[in-house]
């Protein structure tokens, strides 16, 4: 349990110190920001049913407030500024399942990592810069009712195996190794186009993207002189050349055409494909 403050971005403070007044909408820093405050619980359990085999696991829960968001004022003369203020909040709550293996006891040379998280973020808004969008779609939106934030995701998975036999006094037979690394990810929420302000309060972050896998490896092989250790590896990233997205260019063309990467063919919605690396490392023990 714990309270934590975290000070605004300076940005947020001096931004335009000057009081420019450029553009339809000028933006104005705000010295008087408050610090951003969570209140975090967490409780959790530990268990070592061997000498190399542990479960851990955590329940959590965060309370987040005073998070920093545009307010447009107008003024009498009919002119507008928008500034920060002290408005967002934010809940995070979830648990997270850990076992492990460590090296020894049955098969000695094998250990792994499994952790498993279910999380729910909801809050106003995602980004501080938020209302001052909307504004600029001329949809005037102050305020946002609790939804799903654009780092909410579901679930999460990632297991890491490794085998490793060290390297011994014959180097031929010892001193080589390979690790497997799996990440899985339920999908982050996004919004439909919205075209007015109830479409904001009711629609936002409403569809989530698709679920995503990938499988890392290497394979490493050591070899020993003296106070010298090198060390030939392989890296394969993305093994199975999975495709898949992790964003869009333009919410309302993937809408309504299924086209992440938009009107202007944006390549980088996609994750990267299958990258193999050779190499070798020196490590120095004097």
């Amino acid at each position: 349990y714990g309270h934590y403050f975290q000070e605004p971005m300076l940005r947020y403070l001096y931004m335009n110190q000057y009081y420019m007044w450029n553009g339809a909408f000028p933006l104005m820093g705000n010295p008087a920001l408050k610090p951003e405050k969570t209140i975090s619980y967490e409780v959790g359990v530990k268990h070592a049913f061997t000498g190399e085999m542990v479960v851990d696991f955590t329940a959590f829960y965060k309370d987040i407030s005073d998070l920093v968001q545009t307010r447009r004022y107008d003024l009498e003369t009919g002119r507008n500024y928008t500034t920060f203020v002290n408005q967002d909040f934010a809940s995070i709550r979830g648990f997270e399942v850990q076992f492990s293996k460590l090296p020894g006891g049955f098969l000695p040379y094998f250990s792994y990592d499994l952790n498993y998280t279910f999380q729910l973020a909801r809050g106003s808004f995602s980004s501080p810069f938020s209302s001052y969008s909307y504004s600029w779609a001329r949809l005037p939106l102050s305020y946002s009712e609790e939804h799903y934030l654009n780092w909410d995701e579901r679930h999460t998975l990632s297991m890491v195996f490794t085998w490793a036999v060290p390297l011994g006094a014959n180097m031929f037979t010892s001193g080589y190794g390979a690790s497997a690394i799996y990440t899985y990810g339920s999908g982050t929420p996004w919004s439909p186009p919205i075209r007015d302000i109830r479409d904001a309060l009711e629609k936002m972050n409403t569809l989530r993207l698709t679920p995503h896998s990938n499988w890392d490896m290497r394979f490493y092989k050591d070899f020993g002189l003296k106070n010298m250790t090198t060390r030939i590896f392989t890296d394969i990233h993305n093994v199975w050349n999975q495709h898949y997205i992790t964003g869009f260019d333009d919410s309302q063309y993937f809408y309504y055409f299924g086209d992440p990467e938009g009107e202007v063919r944006n390549p980088t919605v996609y994750n990267a494909r299958r990258v193999t690396r050779v190499g070798i490392q020196f490590f120095w023990k004097p």
